[in-house]
């Protein structure tokens, strides 16, 4: 049996359902009972990347359909754990290259349809 396999899945089987709620990795290492050092060690050796770079990129994921719903930035980022708005519109646009009022912006929102659109025909679904 694969242990180091079977571990990197419950980490992420656990981040995926959780990231809202999960302030730090220290938090995450003490819940999944292992320590810091091997889970970071196992997760950046596996994944390619570091186990904060991960739980930012899903907080920012779970960000994205929380504002679609219409809450606030200020409300987004205390939900999400983050220190203030200012730290979360930081980590947002490190992931997605752009601040959350651009992300979301009218321009934006059709570019990303667009690509989208493309993305559709190009695997061969018939879009209108």
């Amino acid at each position: 049996v694969n242990y180091v396999g079977l571990s990197l899945y419950s980490i992420l089987l656990y981040i995926d359902g959780n990231a809202k709620d999960i302030k730090n990795i220290g938090e995450l290492s003490k819940t999944l009972g292992y320590s810091s050092c091997y889970l970071s060690h196992v997760f950046k050796s596996r994944m390619g990347m570091t186990l904060q770079q991960y739980l930012c990129q899903k907080k920012i994921e779970e960000s994205i359909s929380l504002i679609e719903t219409k809450q606030t930035i200020t409300s987004v980022s205390q939900l999400l754990g983050f220190s203030s708005p200012q730290s979360f519109s930081k980590a947002f646009k490190r992931v997605k290259g752009v601040c959350p009022q651009q992300y979301f912006s009218k321009e934006m929102i059709e570019k990303r349809y667009e690509e989208y659109r493309n993305e559709m025909i190009a695997i061969g679904v018939e879009v209108d």
